[in-house]
Formats: structure tokens, C-alpha cells, sequence
């Protein structure tokens, strides 16, 4: 499956886009923030992890998980407020792959294959 030329994070509704992001995975982009030592917005933490997985994807992806919709992920190096090295994650950016817009970003830290249908 191709890397999609350009793809759009929207407002969306509770089943995709950022009004889904909030709703159903901000507290655990939120407990990433907090336990690596802060020093950004929840949602501009999401914001870059998901600009990074699908402009620059890991090998091997996007992958097809059917119903016109990719799973996007590459790794994503945390940094604490003052610029040290935390840990690495690997998030799970699932598109439509037909409409290119963004339904959800989840921060999943490992193997992202596995989590690619059930972050949706």
C-alpha cells in the first residue's frame, strides 16, 4: 500500500478525527506527557507523533487492515522538558485511506503490527 500524499487531521465526530482522539485516547496520550516529564500539550505531543508515523513510516507500512482504512506507525523518540532522551514509542495512526483524514492516533509503545485492527 502506497504512503498517501497528503493526509488531514480534522475536528471529526466521536468516530474519527480529533473529537475522537480526545474523547477516547487523551488521557493516554496525557499519561505519556506526564510520566516522561512534561513540558508540551497533550495533543501537540499526539500532533507530532502522528505527523511523524505517516510522513515517514516504518518499513513495510502503511498496512491495508481493510475497509478502505492504513495503519501508520514509525519509531517516535520522547524527550523530557529538558531535552533528555525518555523512550521510544511507536503510535497507531489509523486513516481513510479513501478520504485521507486521520481517525484515530493511539500511543501505543510496542510492536505496533499487533494494535493495527484494534485501535480502531
Amino acid at each position: 500500500m502506497p504512503v498517501l500524499d497528503h493526509i488531514d487531521l480534522l475536528c471529526g465526530d466521536d468516530s474519527s478525527g480529533y473529537v475522537h482522539i480526545r474523547k477516547e485516547h487523551e488521557n493516554d496520550w496525557q499519561v505519556l506527557v506526564d510520566k516522561y516529564g512534561g513540558g508540551v500539550n497533550w495533543d501537540d505531543f499526539m500532533e507530532y507523533a502522528l505527523a511523524q508515523s505517516v510522513t515517514a513510516p516504518s518499513d513495510g507500512y502503511p498496512i491495508d487492515i481493510g475497509g478502505d482504512k492504513s495503519c501508520y506507525t514509525t519509531p517516535v523518540q520522547i524527550y523530557d522538558k529538558d531535552g533528555n532522551y525518555q523512550s521510544t514509542m511507536n503510535p497507531t495512526i489509523i486513516v481513510s485511506a479513501n478520504n485521507k483524514k486521520i481517525i484515530t492516533a493511539v500511543p501505543t509503545t510496542d510492536k505496533v503490527s499487533s494494535n493495527c485492527s484494534a485501535a480502531i
